[in-house]
């Protein structure tokens, strides 16, 4: 039920999509068989965070270990990439041809908020480097610029997903590199 459930999401918004049209979709004969399994429409959206986040942040923490090894201070377009990288990665997998369209799709709706019991730690991390970068700006401005900086990763790469379907999408380096080039434009304080 959850890539189906994924794919719905994707392709129609969280608000379109009835709990009923995922059991049916997902080959349930029972209607109630999504509340039963995830409680609610926000339980569902949860566990497909749950389910596809895990191995992105492995991956997210893999490469901050890359970088912490170095020992030098973090710049924010190696933040910004470290963002990235693991996401795009997926594009080639198989598995999550429809998560970053989800993402896109559900971070896009404001009555929505996706939240996760715990925040994955490649994301604090990311977070905690971009806003120290950022330290001589505003609170407000920081917040919003960090918000600014998910919405655009999440639109380029559900772009990016939804093309390399069809074939002929830029390789996953490019995307990486334009995109960070990107954010980092974006947050860069000065």
């Amino acid at each position: 039920m959850i890539t189906v459930a994924e794919r719905l999401f994707a392709e129609r918004g969280l608000d379109a999509v009835s709990m009923r049209l995922v059991a049916t979709e997902a080959g349930q004969r029972n209607n109630s068989a999504v509340a039963y399994h995830f409680g609610s429409r926000e339980g569902l959206v949860r566990a497909i965070l749950e389910h596809r986040s895990g191995p992105i942040d492995a991956r997210r923490c893999e490469l901050i270990a890359e970088i912490d090894a170095t020992g030098h201070a973090i710049t924010v377009a190696e933040a910004s990439r470290i963002l990235v990288q693991p996401m795009a990665e997926t594009v080639s997998s198989v598995e999550h041809d429809w998560y970053l369209r989800f993402l896109a799709e559900a971070t896009s709706e404001p009555d929505h908020h996706l939240t996760v019991p715990t925040q994955p730690r490649g994301i604090v991390w990311v977070n905690e480097k971009l806003a120290a970068q950022m330290s001589d700006q505003p609170p407000t401005v920081v917040r919003r610029r960090l918000r600014w900086m998910v919405v655009i990763a999440l639109r380029v790469l559900a772009d990016h997903e939804q093309i390399a379907l069809t074939g002929g999408a830029p390789t996953v380096d490019d995307v990486v590199s334009d995109l960070t080039r990107t954010l980092t434009a974006l947050l860069n304080p000065r």
